[in-house]
């Protein structure tokens, strides 16, 4: 299976398992039986984030955040970075997608003069709308000698900025990391 395959695989994982919320929910899953605490090191697959144009690989925006939040976890576990030849691969893909929802229908109510009551058309004259823009990010761990995921992290978080982008990016990182290596192979 190719990281290509794979990434789109748990990113569409990520839009079923983990339902928009207020609060940050992070799910992690490692290959069974694989003990992670045998790598050593790790190399960089281009990062991936979904901007306005489509996919964006190695964004100069993006990537600088991204990689400095992982490599600061993977190297507190242990791991050295290199530039090519790791025992893992790490692919991420980051997605801020937009959700509109009905606040509230209005509906109007005209006086009818000859009965003293009030009729309405039935349909509602305004409807207030607002958007709840969701960040999704997902780290993929792969064993370069398998060539399958060894670790995959997946955070669901709401997102209104992009300074609140970084400062989430942050905080999911630490949490996925709590459960690596797994306490469990």
């Amino acid at each position: 299976m190719t990281n290509r395959v794979v990434l789109s695989a748990l990113f569409a994982a990520a839009l079923v398992c983990l339902p928009a919320a207020a609060k940050m929910k992070v799910k992690t899953q490692h290959q069974a039986g694989n003990d992670c605490k045998q790598y050593k090191t790790y190399e960089w697959l281009p990062t991936r984030t979904s901007g306005k144009s489509g996919i964006i690989e190695d964004d100069p925006k993006n990537t600088p955040a991204i990689k400095a939040a992982i490599n600061a976890q993977l190297q507190a576990k242990g791991l050295k970075e290199v530039a090519s030849g790791g025992d893992l691969q790490v692919a991420t893909f980051a997605v801020r997608e937009s959700s509109p929802h009905t606040d509230a229908l209005i509906y109007a109510w005209f006086p009818d003069y000859y009965s003293g009551s009030y009729w309405s058309s039935g349909a509602p004259v305004a409807t207030l709308t607002s958007f709840s823009h969701i960040g999704t990010f997902v780290v993929n761990l792969i064993d370069t000698k398998t060539k399958k995921s060894a670790w995959v992290a997946l955070a669901k978080d709401t997102v209104d900025s992009d300074k609140m982008a970084q400062q989430k990016l942050d905080k999911a990182v630490n949490k996925m990391f709590e459960d690596f290596p797994p306490k469990k192979p």
